[in-house]
């Protein structure tokens, strides 16, 4: 639901390849503006690893505020957007132990 565009977009693509879905979050979030403390690359990869947790996992933290921020009305360009900007501590980090 959140990990990528809608399928039929991306026919020539192998979804289930990392390779190619890398490849679309980089032209889907590569000219966008990314916040003030990450470069352009930075975000890509942010963005990237949103999506990868969002790929394989439907009961994790990032997909449960995925969930909620979709039914608050934010679309999903948004909703990844917003996560890979401020991406939540995870266990082990030193917030959060």
């Amino acid at each position: 639901m959140f990990a990528l565009p809608i399928p039929e977009q991306h026919a020539p693509l192998d979804l289930a390849d990392p390779a190619d879905r890398h490849r679309l979050v980089a032209e889907e979030f590569g000219a966008c503006t990314p916040p003030a403390d990450m470069t352009s690359e930075e975000f890509v990869e942010a963005a990237y690893g949103v999506i990868e947790e969002l790929w394989r996992d439907e009961d994790n933290p990032t997909y449960q505020t995925a969930s909620r921020l979709f039914a608050d009305g934010l679309s999903r360009h948004d909703v990844i957007h917003r996560l890979a900007g401020s991406p939540a501590p995870t266990v082990g980090s030193s917030v959060i132990r």
